[in-house]
């Protein structure tokens, strides 16, 4: 088993659990998918520098299949992860270090 098999349905009920549906922003069809795995989107220092390796926030991409528009969700927001495992590297309860993969929202 991959350690992100059931990734998407998890993102996907997180973001319904919080009330999140619907159609894209931009073609306002309803035709979403899951990015497979999370995304590591990289955090700016105080002093406005990026270092690589350093410090990023694990995050659950959601594409509009129609038009490509994209929205990303912070997974530690969502509950996805235990910040104290991640830091440690540490798998969480469900056997992945995010969660349960899914196609639609």
């Amino acid at each position: 088993m991959a350690i992100f098999d059931n990734y998407a349905p998890v993102v996907i009920q997180a973001l319904q659990t919080r009330g999140l549906s619907g159609d894209c922003p931009m073609c306002k069809k309803n035709q979403w998918v899951v990015h497979e795995v999370p995304v590591s989107v990289p955090v700016y220092e105080i002093s406005g520098q990026v270092k690589f390796p350093g410090t990023s926030m694990p995050m659950a991409a959601m594409i509009c299949r129609n038009c490509g528009f994209s929205s990303f969700h912070s997974l530690g927001a969502l509950g996805l992860i235990n910040q104290n495992q991640a830091a440690q590297g540490q798998q969480s309860p469900q056997g992945t270090d995010v969660a349960p993969a899914g196609e639609k929202a």
